[in-house]
């Protein structure tokens, strides 16, 4: 499934999303 997901999205884009996760995730924490 990670594996699928690696090849349709680049792994910058991922990245980027991880980081956009993250970033509301501590905004709703805080």
């Amino acid at each position: 499934m990670v594996d699928d997901l690696i090849l349709y999205f680049p792994i910058p884009y991922l990245l980027q999303l991880e980081f956009l996760i993250s970033y509301r995730f501590h905004i709703l924490c805080y």
